[in-house]
């Protein structure tokens, strides 16, 4: 449910339409830039679970697991039998100064305390973004896709 803009729903949209061959490739900045990619669903049923704690506290809400934006597009890419490395070009002027190179997190709090953990890894996490925008694909008249 995340708007184009964001970077996962870039990259799933663009692969899908390298595939329909509306594009040749995609741009994107620096592909070394490393993430803790979650589900969404998740992520709400650990909020869930704070909110019934008796106590306000914080935690970490995460995977524990970080890939890099390239593992993510070379696994957007393969759901559509695509060599991402043919289809996606590096632009510098698309890297953030400002971005954090590595972000991970340790839910070891909300695993001990939530009886949490995340179970959706982030190649998991991609076959579903992608299985979802196929879903939106099919489901639009073909005049109204963008």
């Amino acid at each position: 449910m995340r708007p184009a803009r964001f970077v996962t729903q870039k990259i799933v949209r663009w692969a899908a339409d390298v595939a329909e061959k509306k594009i040749p490739f995609l741009e994107l900045g620096d592909l070394q830039v490393t993430r803790d990619w979650g589900w969404a669903s998740e992520y709400v049923d650990a909020m869930w679970r704070i909110l019934q704690q008796e106590e306000a506290q914080d935690f970490v809400i995460a995977t524990g697991v970080s890939s890099t934006l390239e593992a993510f597009v070379a696994q957007a890419f393969e759901c559509f039998g695509l060599d991402w490395r043919q289809h996606v070009r590096v632009n510098k002027e698309l890297f953030r100064t400002a971005d954090i190179k590595v972000s991970a997190g340790s839910p070891a709090k909300a695993d001990r305390i939530l009886n949490w953990k995340a179970t959706t890894r982030m190649p998991e996490l991609v076959v579903k973004l992608v299985e979802a925008e196929l879903e939106t694909r099919r489901s639009q008249p073909r005049s109204t896709r963008t």
